[in-house]
């Protein structure tokens, strides 16, 4: 046998070696896991809870809903323990002509509900016409504006000022069977807190200033005051000048208590300077002047406290006698 038939047939036995051989496995290149999505930012994620808690709708939405008015139409009181609405009248055939006349308006109707959606009362309004301004007095009265009324100018005298007409509140208590209070006038001016509110009532000649609907100062007749009422921090007590030949500051330390009203003189050229106003620099200290900054007179008073009523003690228990013994 020559080299060439040897090397032809080692080269046969090799490839019928290799031809028995499995075939290696397929090399899979492995596959890393893929990165997970970063959280939304903590204010996407609010927002998209706040979505979805406006799509579920709430008794205030149902309220809202089948009075047929808007969210922005809720006057909430302080606390948020309630909320009023004026109700919108419906245009029907029970407000068509009846037999030749026109049904007569009635008054608005002011409904106040829960926050879980019962209605807690209806009142009427004071007068027909638009009810505008609705707000709380605290947690139980509503005050809200009323139409005005056609009226000629009021002239101060001797001084050619055109003073305009009054305007028309009501105050409305939340009790059942409770009448609105009327309350017309000038210069409404609302305690730090919201829960009350002072008024001028009268003419140029002669003023009277009214708290919550009742008369304040003075508590009986007619005076002249110059400028608005001021309410002390607490809301607690009223502030003015009583005008005239003899200026004095007046103080109402309980507007709703008579026996607590005080007066200091003002200086003689007071009299003449339409400019005062009076200030609270504190509580229990005033200031009358232009300004809180440029004082022409100025004092300070002190309110009692309220005196503290103590229970009396229970008697001890007496003994027991030894028949009652267990």
């Amino acid at each position: 046998m020559n080299r060439g038939a040897l090397s032809l047939s080692l080269a046969s036995l090799l490839m019928t070696a290799c031809a028995s051989e499995p075939p290696p496995p397929p090399q899979v290149a492995a596959r890393s896991a893929p990165a997970p999505e970063p959280p939304p930012p903590a204010d996407e994620t609010a927002a998209q809870a706040a979505a979805l808690a406006a799509a579920v709708p709430t008794p205030v939405d149902a309220v809202v809903t089948a009075l047929g008015v808007q969210r922005a139409d809720l006057v909430w009181s302080p606390a948020k323990k309630t909320f009023a609405v004026v109700v919108p009248t419906k245009a029907d055939a029970a407000e068509a002509p009846h037999r030749g006349r026109a049904k007569r308006p009635q008054p608005a109707t002011i409904a106040v509900y829960a926050p879980g959606g019962e209605r807690l009362g209806s009142y009427r309004a004071l007068s027909i016409g638009a009810v505008s301004d609705l707000r709380f007095l605290g947690e139980e009265r509503l005050f809200y504006l009323l139409p005005a009324r056609p009226a000629p100018p009021v002239r101060a005298h001797g001084k050619g000022i055109v003073l305009p007409p009054p305007l028309r509140y009501a105050l409305q208590p939340l009790k059942p069977g409770a009448r609105p209070v009327a309350c017309a006038g000038r210069a409404f001016i609302f305690s730090p807190a919201g829960d009350h509110v002072a008024y001028l009532a009268g003419d140029a000649k002669r003023q009277r200033l009214f708290a919550d609907g009742e008369a304040a100062y003075p508590r009986r007749g007619w005076t002249t005051i110059q400028g608005d009422a001021a309410w002390s921090p607490d809301g607690a007590s009223l502030a003015l000048i009583e005008s005239g030949a003899h200026p004095r500051l007046v103080v109402l330390v309980e507007f709703d208590n008579p026996s607590g009203d005080n007066t200091w003189p003002l200086p003689l050229e007071a009299a003449a300077d339409s400019s005062l106003h009076v200030y609270w620099a504190g509580q229990g200290k005033l200031v009358v002047g232009p300004s809180l900054t440029k004082p022409l007179f100025a004092t300070s008073f002190h309110r009692d406290p309220a005196p503290v009523v103590s229970m009396p003690a229970e008697p001890p228990a007496a003994a027991a006698s030894p028949a009652e013994r267990p």
